[in-house]
């Protein structure tokens, strides 16, 4: 995709006081491209380099400077794809959101001795906090406060999760079909969706990190191009068999392989948003809980309880699979790689996540069509048909699967009373993160190693992994 130091969004060799692919630091001022940037402070550090925090000498306008490593030529090609992406994304659009999406202001590349490059991306900063952590601060009130209550507090707690997670979904899902059109994501999760509640009547949400982002024609023509990469508690059905078998393997199987080719992103924001609504949900149960008999709560209540069962069970395999393919990952043994793949694919590992992915969508379905009997939770329904499109079981081609304008489709008109069905409720969420979150980490790029839903560590992303 070209030399990462050109572009005409910030040509220039350019000098600073960090030379010679010396990284930055706080306090130091970088020169990228034509541009002059003040160091501020480190935001966060993940598998591909760091991000700082940054103000523009010239301006003062506010920005993030993300510094990349590169010590192979894949790796610089890598860089390069971002630096392209991010430069594509710059360009106006009137079906996306301008904050929506960070953009490309300056890039650089220079040599950090032999074989290596450090390649620098100074980009808008996206305000907002990664919504990772704003869900495991909910979680951390909810073990103190226990939140329990009668039918109707329970359905108004679930009423506003789903507006919450409905607005998510609405705001990324017209981003990422403008993405579409280029790349893949590939890591659409919590760690790199930021949301930011600083004012408005709704949160706003945007997607960070293009690290692991993939041109779109490439990956959908060349089955060499598709490794794989990011975190397996998001990953589709396929994915997890072509880490056992091989891509190739999965042109044997038409509609996986074109879960692979289309669908990932899809699926990863649908579990994104799933994953928001169980953990806002809160426990649901009732005041005399756990001793409560299911058949004491309304039939959706009841219905809720299942799917969040199996949310739970799903979640728990993921992690279980995962985390010792991480592992292997992050230490680089390749002969674990290669065991752990064969054991996998002995032990049929992606039937037991199908088997996981159809029992959730079972309980969706079965939410939904209680929630119709309940004229009180009528307006949830939008958020369970557009997670039935996006949430794959894999069974279905993606040919035939929902696309994102119909997904806009079916949220535009829900979300449009979200003002009344969650100030409330959001307005308690919000204050308790702002009393312990300070401006500087709110503005955070969602580079970060933040943990998923869980307080696990090891649930990171992995770089890419050829299969």
């Amino acid at each position: 995709m070209g030399n990462p130091s050109k572009g005409s969004e910030g040509a220039g060799a350019g000098s600073s006081s960090c030379k010679g692919g010396k990284p930055a630091s706080s306090g130091a001022a970088v020169r990228v491209g034509t541009q002059t940037f003040a160091i501020e402070k480190l935001l966060g550090k993940g598998s591909f380099g760091a991000v700082w925090a940054a103000q523009a000498v010239e301006c003062g306008k506010e920005i993030a400077l993300k510094e990349i490593l590169c010590r192979t030529e894949a790796e610089l090609r890598r860089a390069s794809t971002e630096r392209q992406l991010l430069h594509c994304l710059s360009r106006p659009s009137g079906t996306t959101r301008a904050a929506s999406l960070p953009s490309l202001i300056a890039s650089e590349a220079e040599s950090a001795g032999p074989g290596a490059w450090l390649v620098r991306l100074a980009m808008t900063r996206v305000p907002g906090i990664p919504l990772a952590a704003a869900m495991k601060k909910t979680k951390e009130r909810s073990r103190v406060a226990r939140p329990e209550g009668d039918a109707a507090t329970l359905q108004q707690r679930f009423l506003a999760a789903a507006h919450f997670s409905c607005e998510l979904l609405r705001q990324l899902s017209p981003a990422l079909e403008r993405l579409s059109a280029l790349a893949y994501h590939r890591d659409v999760t919590p760690r790199n969706i930021l949301v930011d509640d600083a004012g408005g009547p709704a949160p706003k949400f945007a997607l960070v990190d293009f690290g692991l982002a993939v041109d779109a024609f490439h990956w959908q023509s060349d089955e060499n191009c598709r490794d794989i990469a990011g975190d397996g508690l998001f990953w589709p059905i396929s994915a997890w068999f072509a880490f056992s078998h091989g891509c190739k393997a999965l042109r044997q199987h038409p509609a996986l392989e074109s879960e692979y080719k289309l669908r990932l992103d899809h699926h990863s924001l649908g579990l994104s948003a799933l994953g928001c609504l169980m953990e806002l949900c809160g426990p649901l149960e009732g005041p005399t809980s756990p001793h409560t008999p299911a058949t004491a709560l309304p039939a959706a209540v009841q219905k809720l309880r299942a799917l969040k069962g199996a949310w739970n069970k799903y979640c728990s395999n993921a992690k279980r699979f995962w985390q010792p393919v991480y592992e292997a990952f992050r230490t680089g043994c390749c002969k674990e790689c290669e065991a752990l793949k064969a054991a996998y694919a002995q032990a049929a590992v992606h039937k037991v996540v199908a088997g996981n992915l159809k029992a959730l969508h079972d309980a969706l379905r079965c939410a939904r069509v209680a929630c119709t009997r309940e004229a009180s939770l009528h307006s949830a329904l939008a958020l369970f048909d557009a997670l039935l499109l996006l949430v794959s079981p894999g069974e279905v081609h993606a040919s035939t699967a929902g696309s994102w304008a119909q997904v806009q489709s079916i949220l535009e008109p829900a979300c449009q009373d979200y003002q009344q069905n969650v100030a409330g409720y959001l307005q308690s969420c919000s204050s308790a993160l702002r009393k312990q979150t300070d401006t500087v980490a709110r503005r955070a790029c969602g580079d970060q190693c933040l943990q998923s839903f869980s307080d696990e560590p090891n649930l990171a992303s992995t770089q890419t992994m050829a299969v």
